[in-house]
């Protein structure tokens, strides 16, 4: 299919970004092209809200930008890749295990307790 060209049977259009968007019955199909290790691309067809394809189309940096890039941003933000040190678990599992012993404050309190000092 060429850059543009619309096909009126099957509800298809292809922008000049390396993806492949339709709706049909209230679901819009996302065609994502990947990079795969900067040699090869790799495509993927995913079923998606209109409403999540809205969101992801105001999360584009500028109007060129592929979902692929867009999503592949996003998962970069989610994951985190450097790992947690044993020290950090440690104190998150002790305060998580205080919460759960109903050792904390309110911010009303620490308010309180501020304002009397």
């Amino acid at each position: 299919m060429r850059q543009g060209r619309r096909d009126s049977r099957q509800g298809l259009l292809r922008s000049s970004c390396s993806f492949l968007a339709f709706s049909r019955n209230f679901a819009t199909f996302l065609a994502l092209k990947t990079n795969v290790s900067n040699m090869s691309t790799a495509s993927l067809l995913v079923e998606i809200n209109p409403k999540v394809k809205d969101r992801l189309d105001h999360l584009k940096l500028h109007p060129e930008e592929s979902y692929s890039d867009v999503i592949d941003r996003l998962a970069g933000i989610a994951l985190d890749e450097e790992p947690l040190d044993q020290e950090t678990q440690d104190r998150i599992a002790e305060a998580l295990n205080d919460l759960k012993e109903g050792r904390y404050l309110t911010s009303q309190e620490i308010r309180m307790m501020l304002e009397s000092s």
